[in-house]
């Protein structure tokens, strides 16, 4: 009998197996880091977010941007239902080396200037694979 090997073990590294929350996790973030089209097996994968570049934060746009991603998840991810998702637009200026800051509304019009900012999203969704909570930092 001829068995198959998975490639990691041939080279001699074990990677320890995720758990069905931290597996949603990571496709989660699958879904929110990749652009449609950057796949070419699978072009309508991810979430776009190209519209929102260069565009000021407001309260309408960024409730645009909650329903964006929230789609992009149900559509990519059976059985996955977003219970709470938060979106803010963040900028390092002003800011110490690796810091981040809200953009306050006042200051929105800036991003649009060259300001530049990205989107902190937070969402807690629930799927057959269990609850999890998700974290990540999204360039429009």
């Amino acid at each position: 009998m001829l068995t198959t090997l998975h490639p990691a073990v041939l080279l001699g590294s074990r990677r320890p197996a995720l758990s069905p929350a931290q597996a949603l996790a990571t496709r989660i973030r699958m879904v929110l880091e990749t652009r449609p089209g950057d796949l070419p097996f699978r072009p309508d994968f991810g979430c776009d977010l190209s519209s929102f570049a260069g565009q000021p934060a407001t309260d309408r746009r960024i409730e645009a941007v909650k329903l964006q991603v929230e789609a992009a998840l149900v559509t990519q991810i059976p059985g996955i239902k977003v219970r709470r998702i938060e979106v803010k637009a963040v900028t390092d200026v002003g800011t110490a080396p690796g810091r981040l800051r809200e953009v306050p509304l006042a200051e929105a019009a800036l991003v649009r200037l060259g300001v530049q900012a990205t989107l902190d999203v937070r969402l807690d969704v629930s799927s057959p694979a269990g609850e999890v909570s998700v974290s990540a930092n999204l360039s429009p």
